[in-house]
């Protein structure tokens, strides 16, 4: 799991800066090396993000103005954009030495979780 947090310069309480809709920056993208693994064994790897308008109910519920009762439109629109669907989901060998190198472009304040799981092979059918 990687967060990037990034708290803003501020002189008041953080209030202020906690109700109203902040979006995120680029930051430098991160390498990742994963070690230890079974040469030339296929992994599956998936990315998973939490930040701005990504499985973010906090900035919509703030740009819908904040309401003290939701509608069932509301709740729907909701649950449907915090579903924790995997943004990435793709397989990749590790290297001859065991190796798997990653690119993962992040956003100031994202959380971002990426699981690495061996393969498996799919079963026969007789």
């Amino acid at each position: 799991m990687i967060w990037d947090l990034s708290q803003p310069h501020q002189n008041v309480s953080n209030r202020s800066f906690c109700t109203k809709v902040i979006p995120s920056q680029p930051v430098a993208p991160l390498s990742i090396q994963v070690t230890h693994l079974v040469p030339g064994k296929v992994y599956r790897v998936k990315v998973f993000r939490t930040g701005f308008h990504a499985n973010d109910a906090y900035s919509a519920y703030l740009e819908m103005g904040s309401p003290t009762i939701l509608n069932a439109a509301a709740i729907r629109h909701l649950n449907a954009i915090t579903r924790d669907l995997p943004e990435t989901n793709k397989t990749v060998r590790a290297s001859t030495e065991g190796l798997v190198n990653l690119k993962l472009l992040i956003r100031s304040n994202d959380i971002v979780l990426v699981p690495l799981s061996a393969r498996s092979r799919s079963l026969k059918h007789y």
